[in-house]
């Protein structure tokens, strides 16, 4: 599989129906307890590729969301949840993350050995107040690859428009890597250095993040939704030699039905 920077994917288009965006590195989920109707869609997803030379991905997506009781799936993303009511509560995430490094990519990253993709899980805690909503998460690497321990902080703010037909929801945040994470995907040990891409040691990086998600009802049970969002990357990710980008983004455009009455 080729590289994809992971907040391109993390954010899976089937979180766009949630009422609050989400995280970097990890998005906020919906409201299980509440019962929300069960949809299923299509969409396309468009993001660029960090590392030098590496094109940009546009790939078909699934959009599911699934809710039984306390357990969810939300696209890339399950959860269980643990306490809490809809005002604020804790869950048991998992995800996956699709950052990952093939040396295929780019002539540029001949000679580096593969950076794979993951599974992340850990804990996330969310407040909901109105037509604001803020949430934590603090997630690790359940496969190894990395070691490292990821986290983002997001605060969301919903308007309903034309009616309550469109929903508009802003969000701003910031995403952490520890050193462990941005060592792996974007360090160069000295094996892999050449005259052109010297050896390099990533330390932890704070991403600063913006969010704009629009979901408008076509008809009662089919919705239009629409996903963009900005991360400008760290100066401890622009400094590696195989990263050409200062920012990264990811979009989203689908169609999804809902299989049951909202």
């Amino acid at each position: 599989m080729k590289s994809a920077y992971g907040l391109a994917l993390v954010i899976l288009a089937a979180l766009l129906m949630t009422v609050g965006a989400a995280a970097a590195d990890d998005p906020p989920t919906n409201r299980p307890s509440a019962h929300p109707p069960n949809s299923l869609g299509l969409g396309i997803v468009s993001a660029p590729v960090p590392y030098r030379g590496a094109d940009n991905r546009v790939l078909p997506i699934p959009l599911v969301e699934l809710y039984y009781k306390r357990l969810y799936v939300q696209g890339i993303l399950a959860g269980f949840r643990v306490l809490g009511d809809d005002g604020l509560h804790l869950d048991l995430r998992v995800r996956w993350s699709f950052l990952e490094l093939d040396p295929d990519d780019s002539p540029f990253l001949e000679g580096m050995s593969p950076r794979k993709s993951t599974a992340l899980g850990g804990l996330a805690l969310e407040w909901n107040h109105r037509k604001l909503q803020v949430s934590g998460t603090l997630l690790a690497d359940l496969l190894g690859n990395s070691n490292g321990l990821g986290g983002s902080l997001l605060a969301s703010w919903r308007e309903p428009v034309m009616n309550g037909r469109l929903m508009l929801i802003a969000s701003l945040g910031v995403a952490y890597q520890d050193a462990k994470t941005i060592d792996y995907y974007f360090g160069v040990t000295p094996d892999e250095a050449t005259q052109e891409r010297p050896a390099y040691v990533g330390t932890a990086a704070w991403n600063p993040t913006a969010r704009f998600t629009a979901l408008f009802r076509i008809t009662p049970r089919l919705n239009l939704v629409a996903y963009l969002a900005g991360q400008s990357l760290d100066n401890e990710i622009r400094n590696s030699p195989i990263v050409e980008d200062s920012w990264g983004y990811e979009a989203v455009l689908g169609v999804t039905y809902s299989l049951g009455s909202r």
